[in-house]
């Protein structure tokens, strides 16, 4: 099996097969950062073909043969849980137009040609530009596609809209001096937090004003969507910053007066909703008038 070498030629096709999507159809723009996600489930079809790597790949030649006969196709479905800090990247066999997403009762463990598990370390969430999400690990077990993965760093991340069913976009997995792999789009479900605090334009604030208004309002307090924001929320901001004072600290907006010169100041937002659970949020104010 040939693979994809990755060149510079083959980076910029995708770069340009990549904007060419209808973007402006899929994609919103979110209000706030979400504070996270709980978990995840994305599934696309791959094009072995597409692979990018310079490596030369081991899979078995029944899998191979399978393949490249058109009597299977290769599925890629990445899951991931935030109670158990892991990511696992599965790849697996399905007859051709099979649906996708493949049923969740499938016991994938079985099935299985090829696999990663990864130790998340960092997951990072961002409206900016758009919506994504992107999550940072190492890899601790895996199938020796490319040579033992264990000790590999590895990044994954997408793009998705806010749309009650979420489109999923631009999948990236990257197992980093082995291999990247990338989808125009996946079917998938995502899971935010059921409560998070958001300060707008944290974590890091700049101020030449001694005046200024801290909002939470974006903080979410359903389980459904960190964009449906509000709820039965109570508010708390607190600061262990001497020279900071705080109005209204029981309001989802708070007036923030600096008495205490230039420098950096330290508030959180802490916020509890209806079923008791709890988040918070920490800014840090630098003053330079």
């Amino acid at each position: 099996m040939i693979l994809k070498n990755l060149t510079t030629y083959s980076l910029r096709a995708l770069a340009v097969a990549a904007c060419a999507l209808p973007l402006a159809a899929q994609v919103q723009t979110c209000d706030a950062q979400p504070p996270g996600i709980k978990s995840f489930v994305i599934e696309h079809a791959v094009d072995v073909t597409a692979i990018l790597s310079t490596n030369t790949p081991n899979i078995p030649d029944a899998v191979v043969g399978q393949i490249f006969s058109g009597q299977k196709e290769v599925r890629s479905r990445i899951e991931f849980d935030s109670t158990t800090n892991l990511l696992v990247n599965h790849l697996f066999l399905v007859n051709p137009g099979a649906p996708v997403p493949t049923a969740a009762s499938t016991n994938f463990l079985a099935i299985r040609f090829s696999y990663l598990t990864v130790e998340v370390d960092k997951v990072y969430t961002s409206c900016r530009p758009r919506p994504s999400v992107s999550i940072a690990g190492v890899i601790v077990d895996g199938y020796p596609i490319f040579g033992n993965p264990q000790g590999a760093p590895y990044y994954f991340s997408f793009g998705y809209t806010t749309d009650p069913t979420p489109v999923i976009r631009d999948v990236v997995s990257d197992s980093v001096g082995l291999g990247l792999l990338y989808a125009a789009k996946a079917p998938g479900t995502l899971v935010f937090p059921s409560i998070g605090a958001v300060v707008k334009g944290g974590p890091t604030i700049t101020t030449k004003s001694p005046v200024i208004v801290l909002d939470g309002s974006a903080s979410t307090g359903s389980s459904l969507s960190y964009a449906q924001v509000g709820g039965d929320l109570q508010y708390t901001w607190t600061t262990p910053s001497w020279g900071i004072g705080l109005i209204t600290p029981y309001q989802n907006q708070t007036l923030a007066l600096i008495g205490g010169g230039p420098g950096q100041y330290t508030v959180t937002l802490n916020v509890r909703n209806g079923l008791g659970e709890t988040s918070s949020s920490t800014v840090t104010i630098i003053y330079q008038p």
